[in-house]
């Protein structure tokens, strides 16, 4: 596995070559977690999380404002029990059409925003075509 910085896990624990192999010295769980905690990649995973998990929790508060069950908002969706189960506990990350069939069964409206970041993006990261002038898109799942 690798990190931001290019190492691997498995390279922090590596002695150097000594006689005829290799030797090994165990690495600790907090070695690891300390390793870890220092990178892009652990933040930008807990800021995806948080945006299931809030999505989760708007999904589940129309449906239960609606007076349905999870049976009966997967019916309409045309999908499991289990499914919408694992959605409003943040466990899946829906596609748009998933979102758009959930928001008309809610009778809600799917509106999806893109917001420029304050930072300056990674020069590393693939080029992407931009947007509008304004920085700010917005796609409705009715157009």
């Amino acid at each position: 596995m690798k990190t931001d910085r290019g190492d691997s896990i498995a390279a922090m624990g590596r002695d150097r070559r000594e006689g005829a192999g290799f030797r090994t010295k165990k690495t600790s769980w907090v070695e690891i977690k300390a390793f870890r905690a220092e990178g892009e990649r652990r933040r930008r995973g807990y800021e995806k999380a948080g945006q299931a998990i809030g999505l989760a929790r708007e999904i589940r508060g129309l449906r239960e404002a609606r007076g349905l069950s999870q049976r009966e908002l997967a019916e309409r969706v045309g999908t499991t029990q289990s499914a919408i189960a694992r959605l409003e506990a943040g466990n899946i990350s829906p596609s748009l059409p998933t979102l758009d069939r959930i928001a008309e069964a809610l009778g809600a409206e799917l509106t999806v925003t893109f917001s420029v970041l304050p930072r300056p993006p990674d020069p590393r990261a693939p080029s992407r075509r931009s947007g509008p002038a304004s920085g700010h898109t917005a796609w409705r799942g009715d157009e």
